[in-house]
């Protein structure tokens, strides 16, 4: 048999009283006495404001995987070459896979990396059989094409 709930009604006045829930103002500053505020919770044993968090881009990742990486070690590839080649996913990833791609780069640019080093670092990318490039004269940023994409203009 199924058990009924019983109500007990209490009288005005007594303890236990229901009128603990009349003042909502005076219950909600009852229930946050103990809480400390988000902006002074300790941070590494120290009181006080919360640091700032970074504001973060979405971050990408390159998809080479691992004997791909080995072999062109082998062809030794790395240095600016290596950065120039994870530059290229990027871009390709963000033309939505549209391979090729016009390489010029401000990320590369920004980091240090001239606009010889990365025509040295493209060269060596071609010779290891990565990359095709087409040079389209100067002052114009070259047509790479990742071998390993499917084409897709």
């Amino acid at each position: 048999m199924k058990r009924r709930p019983k109500l007990r009604l209490i009288p005005k006045g007594e303890v236990g009283s229901a009128s603990i829930f009349d003042d909502m103002t005076k219950l909600r500053a009852d229930l946050t006495d103990g809480i400390p505020d988000a902006a002074t919770i300790s941070v590494a044993g120290k009181a006080g404001k919360r640091p700032a968090m970074p504001t973060r881009e979405p971050q990408t990742f390159a998809p080479i995987p691992h004997d791909y990486a080995v072999e062109l070690y082998r062809h030794n590839v790395g240095g600016a070459a290596w950065s120039v080649l994870i530059e290229l996913h990027r871009m390709i990833f963000a033309a939505r896979g549209r391979n090729p791609v016009g390489f010029w780069s401000p990320r590369l640019r920004a980091a240090g990396l001239t606009a010889r080093t990365r025509a040295r670092a493209l060269r060596q990318l071609e010779a290891a059989g990565v990359i095709e490039v087409e040079w389209r004269g100067p002052g114009l940023s070259p047509q790479v094409r990742h071998l390993r994409y499917p084409r897709r203009e």
